[in-house]
Order: structure tokens, then C-alpha cells, then sequence
């Protein structure tokens, strides 16, 4: 449909905005608000509605609705004083005041539909039970509240508002309060304290009461704010984790595209030749079946921007332009999505010369959830490859507090072995370089990383060592293959990646 009013056309089936002739970009939650304002135009839409219609029931902040609502005001040419557009009804919600006409879109089969949103998984947290002698203690409501919050920005699924969820909490089994919230995992606990120590026990169960993941987070008590700030977002570290796992299990229950993505993260968290391979396969299916899917996009682009880096391509070049190329395209539509920022801060940091655009967009995934151990990994790269090594290697030690048991636990801790040599600290670097090898033994690549090392320390038998380790990992390896791993904005920039154009090429292979 195409609504048009002032100078302005909205158009739902091409999702395009325009004002005054002009396009005007419009984030995916800024468009359905305004959408859903102009259909009604004339009538009070309260604040429920908006979450209903344009979160689909997610808790999130009045802050939140407001800064969307101030975006679509300066998008129509309005403003918070005159509300000559969109008019706000003190207490009560919000007005569309111009009149709008309605066009039925005429036949455009060449123009690109509107996105397709993704069904995500329905999370809703129960009440924690609260163990503690104060009937006036206000701990666990506030500890709640953080979790609510906390888990609100993950992206990896929706939750369903605080005020459904919290008073179901004794209503009976779990599989009863699943199907009358229409939850596919419920989050229930409980809080001890006992003077200024406080215990909390979580618990991630399916819809069929299934205990997918369980933990408990210990805390003293100093400034009860920090406290629960740190437990709602060790949680929400982790849990996304967990429950990934388990809608990877179930994928055959959901769309196509999605299905196509949750098979391909195994392949991917492999570090392997052919199973990132299989990634690639499984994530060109998801956009042949959804053309435009953001996690589909983002995701394809990081498994190629990577073949190179890991001397898994053969043809580097053309890797690194479609991963740009895909990146791109995931960029101009991923909105508020993290995982698919954190993706698309990947693949730009190792097919981009200029570094600073993957560190925008890592930055910009960690400001919407301060909990995504992905998104922390991703800025302390980008922070690496921007030579600021000393803020690189907090991000990497956040990473790892939030999900310890990570898929990705590996690049986070080479992530902060990069850093370390940064800093001049080569024992220590070269130290978690070898517990990393020793635990994911496919990580040949990292040999490059202790040679190098190694000659920067002067120690030349070591690094002759790992040079011929390299090679007998990568057969017929080339000093090109080597020169092509290099991410484009590190070529210049350390010896880190580079120790190889001073050395004969045939030094350390092994006489034939």
C-alpha cells in the first residue's frame, strides 16, 4: 500500500520512504512505527500498541519508543514542539494528525518486497524466587528488571514484556505457563543473600520443561546497582549461547532461511577448511530463500572475508570483493540487529583497508548489548588492527567473563594474544598462542603467529620451528598465500603478520 500525506509517500509494499521526491533512509523499527501511526491516522495509538505491533510484545524502555518516535518525527519534517504530524496525548499515547490517502501499489514485480521478519524464538523471564529475612528488600525486583533489560538487546530472540511474564511464576507446570505466553523458552531462578553476599540460580528451559542451560552467579554486595547490572549481563552473556544450541536442534521447525542459518553456525565455529565451506553452502541457500536476510548476509560475508586470512582460499582476491560486497548490502540494513553488526564489523575488518568502519560497527553492536561476548571479540580486534592494542585487550577479557565456554573461545584468546605482543609482552602472547594450539590443534595458522614472535625476540631456532610447522600444515604454501592472509589494513602496519619477506622462501622446508 502507498499512504500519502503533505509532501510525504510511505510505501509498506516496497518499504520505501520518501519526502518531498526524495528517499529517506528509515530504520526497519523507525518504519513499522510510522506504518503503523499512518494507518491509524486520526486515532489514539498507546504506547501498548506500539509495543505490540512494532517490538511484537519485546520489553523496551519508554526511552526507547520515544527516540523512535523523535526519528520519525524529524523524518516528516516535525518536531517535539509544534507535533504538527505526530501529536503526543499526554499519558495516554500518540496521534497521527494529517489526513493520509490510501494507493493500492500498482504492479511492481521488478521492485524488492518489503523485508520478511525472521521468527525468532519467544523468551519470557519468570519471578525469581527470593530468599532473604526483608519483606522490604527490593533486590531481586531490580535484579529482574536488568535481566529483563539485559536479555531485551541480545537480538538472538524476543521477550515478551516484564508484566506477562513475572506473576505466572506459580500458575503450574512449566509447559502450561509456556503455552499460555506462547513462549518457546522460559528463564526462571532464585536469589539468596545472606549479608552482603547474594547467590543467583539461573535456569533456561524449553517449552516442554527441558533444562537447556543452568547457572548460578556469585556477587558481594557494594553498590547495589553495579551488582545487578553485573549479574543481568553475565547472564545475558551467556545464555544466547545455550539457547542457540538448542534452536540449532530445532531447526527443521523453522523457515527455510532461518534453517539454513542455524545449520551453518556449527560448520562455521568448526575452524576448518571444508566445514566453513559447508557454511558457505548452507548460508547461500538461506538468500536464494530469502534474498535479503540480514543474518544470512552478514554471516556469508564474515565465512568468506575469512578464507583468506586462514589460507583456506584460492582465490583470494575475489573472496575478499564478494565478502565487501555482501557486507555492504548487510550494512545498509541491519539496523538495531547486533549479531549481524558484529558480523558485518568482521568481514569489513579483514577485506578493508580503512579500519575504522568495522570499529563503528562493533562499537555500535556492544552500545545496543553491552552483553555480546561476539560483539566485545569483534572491538578488540578492530581496535587491534587501528594499532590501540593497550584498549583492544579489555574487550577480549570481557568476552571471555561473559561467555567462558564460547564457541568463538579460541579468537578471543589470540585476539588478546595480538594485543599482548602490541604491548611488548611476548611471554605472556606466546604463552596463550600455545594453550590455544593445544586445545584447537586446527588452528595451523597460528605457527605464523609465534614465528613472528619469535624473530621479533631474536630467537631464530623457535622461529625456524614454527615456520616449518606452518608449512607442513599448509603444503606447497607460497610466500603470495602468505602475503594474501594479511587483512588489508594490517599490510604494512606490524610484523605480526609479516615476518615472512626477510626470510628465503625454501629455508625451512625439508630437503626432498
Amino acid at each position: 500500500m502507498k499512504y500519502r500525506f503533505l509532501d510525504c509517500c510511505l510505501d509498506t509494499d516496497r518499504y520505501v520512504f520518501q519526502r518531498g521526491g526524495e528517499d529517506v533512509h528509515l530504520e526497519p523499527q523507525v518504519f513499522e512505527l510510522l506504518s503503523c501511526l499512518v494507518r491509524s491516522a486520526g486515532e489514539l495509538i498507546t504506547r501498548e500498541t506500539l509495543l505490540s505491533e512494532v517490538w511484537k510484545g519485546l520489553h523496551v524502555s519508554d526511552a526507547a519508543i520515544d527516540a523512535r518516535i523523535n526519528a520519525a518525527r524529524r523524518a516528516v519534517g516535525d518536531d517535539g514542539r509544534s507535533q504538527r504530524v505526530i501529536v503526543t496525548v499526554a499519558r495516554r499515547g500518540f496521534r497521527f494528525a494529517p489526513s493520509a490517502t490510501v494507493e493500492e501499489a500498482e504492479g511492481q514485480p521488478d521492485r524488492p518486497p518489503a523485508p520478511r521478519a525472521t521468527r525468532f524464538p519467544i523468551l519470557a523471564v519468570l519471578l525469581f524466587r527470593y530468599h532473604t529475612a526483608d519483606p522490604l528488600d527490593i533486590l531481586a525486583e531490580g535484579i529482574l528488571d536488568d535481566i529483563v533489560l539485559a536479555l531485551s538487546n541480545v537480538g538472538e530472540f524476543r521477550v515478551i514484556a516484564h508484566h506477562r511474564a513475572v506473576s505466572l511464576r506459580d500458575c503450574g507446570a512449566i509447559c502450561e505457563i509456556a503455552a499460555t505466553l506462547s513462549a518457546d523458552y522460559l528463564v526462571e531462578g532464585s536469589i539468596r543473600r545472606l549479608g552482603d553476599q547474594v547467590r543467583v540460580a539461573v535456569n533456561l528451559v524449553d517449552a516442554q520443561g527441558c533444562t537447556v542451560w543452568s547457572s548460578r552467579f556469585d556477587e558481594t554486595l557494594g553498590n547495589i546497582l553495579k551488582v545487578q547490572d553485573s549479574i543481568a549481563i553475565r547472564i545475558a552473556g551467556q545464555l544466547p549461547v545455550w539457547l542457540r544450541e538448542a534452536e540449532i536442534l530445532r531447526a527443521d521447525q523453522a523457515d527455510e532461511a532461518r534453517a539454513c542459518v542455524l545449520r551453518a553456525l556449527p560448520y562455521f565455529w568448526q575452524h576448518d577448511r571444508e566445514a566453513n565451506d559447508q557454511a558457505i553452502r548452507l548460508l547461500s541457500r538461506a538468500l536464494t530463500a530469502e534474498a535479503d536476510d540480514i543474518r544470512a548476509l552478514s554471516y556469508l560475508a564474515w565465512a568468506l572475508a575469512q578464507r583468506p586470512v586462514y589460507l583456506w582460499s584460492h582465490d583470494p582476491a575475489a573472496d575478499r570483493a564478494k565478502a565487501l560486497h555482501l557486507a555492504n548490502r548487510a550494512a545498509a540494513r541491519a539496523g538495531s540487529d547486533p549479531p549481524a553488526l558484529v558480523a558485518i564489523s568482521a568481514a569489513f575488518s579483514l577485506t578493508m583497508t580503512d579500519p575504522l568502519p568495522a570499529l563503528a560497527f562493533a562499537k555500535r553492536a556492544v552500545a545496543i548489548d553491552p552483553s555480546n561476548a561476539w560483539g566485545r571479540m569483534r572491538l578488540g580486534w578492530a581496535l587491534n588492527y587501528c594499532g590501540r592494542p593497550a584498549a583492544a585487550l579489555p574487550e577480549f577479557d570481557h568476552a571471555l567473563r561473559l561467555s567462558p565456554r564460547d564457541p568463538f573461545l579460541y579468537n578471543f584468546r589470540i585476539g588478546a594474544a595480538i594485543a599482548h605482543v602490541g604491548l611488548g609482552n611476548f611471554d605472556r602472547a606466546i604463552t596463550i598462542v600455545d594453550e590455544v594450539i593445544a586445545s584447537t590443534p586446527q588452528l595451523s595458522w597460528a605457527y605464523r603467529i609465534l614465528a613472528s614472535i619469535y624473530r621479533q625476540t631474536g630467537d631464530a631456532a623457535r622461529e625456524a620451528l614454527f615456520t616449518a610447522k606452518l608449512i607442513e600444515a599448509n603444503p606447497g604454501l607460497t610466500m603470495k598465500q602468505l602475503e594474501d592472509a594479511v587483512p588489508p589494513s594490517m599490510i604494512g602496519q606490524s610484523p605480526i603478520y609479516i615476518p615472512w619477506q626477510l626470510l628465503a622462501e625454501d629455508l625451512y622446508r625439508p630437503a626432498s
